[in-house]
């Protein structure tokens, strides 16, 4: 199994570009939609901890996470919402992270069920661990958790940070404007939008003036994903 908590050198002499999906601390809490005091916990008590380092042409040298913390954060902070007990939520990560890799396109067909917030049950048809029923008692499980979120991991690795209502115009991509939102398709980050929009340019304006090859709507939705993120 992989551990999140190794922590990997980007730069070991002075290099004043930051690390393809590279997040500070603020940018992973926003993107993944959890406090940044939660995540700072987490990073404290081992759970999560930054793997990437830069250092900038004054040698300070900053930690950020990657892409898959950013996704082990979302999951494991979707599974207590769904009132699972915070060390069954780490374990049952952990697991599905020795079992089927880390959170990728391979997590597709995996489902994960929860029985009264206590038990936890991970269940693939395409591993070779066989299958397990996330049964109690010969009884179904009461909860399947994530929904669809899992099976569209198949196309969209980012699925899992974005919700369904944006997914079709926002794109997260590490290898793509430094794993910043951006308007699917495109290297446009959603936050540009929102400036140009809070600067008073009507979504007609910034189509016309700044970026034709975009759409109305793919204005509209990138500065409403924004504002999500906002709490807005």
């Amino acid at each position: 199994m992989k551990e999140l908590s190794v922590t990997e050198t980007v730069t070991t002499t002075f290099d004043t570009s930051i690390p393809k999906g590279f997040y500070r601390t603020k940018e992973a809490a926003r993107i993944a939609r959890i406090p940044v005091p939660t995540l700072r916990n987490w990073r404290q008590i081992g759970v999560i901890l930054p793997s990437l380092e830069y250092t900038d042409d004054d040698g300070a040298t900053e930690k950020g996470y990657d892409f898959e913390a950013l996704l082990f954060a979302r999951l494991l902070r979707v599974l207590r919402e769904n009132r699972v007990s915070f060390r069954r939520s780490v374990a049952t990560l952990r697991h599905c992270t020795a079992r089927f890799g880390p959170p990728s396109p391979a997590w597709a067909e995996v489902k994960i069920f929860a029985f009264e917030g206590v038990e936890v049950f991970t269940y693939s048809d395409n591993d070779g661990w066989g299958s397990t029923a996330p049964t109690k008692g010969g009884q179904k499980a009461a909860e399947k958790l994530f929904g669809d979120a899992f099976y569209e991991l198949k196309d969209n690795a980012d699925a899992l940070l974005i919700p369904s209502d944006f997914i079709e115009c926002v794109q997260i991509d590490p290898e793509i404007r430094d794993g910043m939102p951006v308007v699917r398709g495109s290297r446009i980050r959603t936050s540009t939008l929102q400036h140009l929009v809070d600067a008073n340019w009507t979504p007609r304006l910034v189509v016309d003036l700044a970026y034709p090859h975009l759409t109305e709507q793919q204005v509209e939705c990138a500065v409403e994903y924004e504002r999500f993120l906002d709490g807005g």
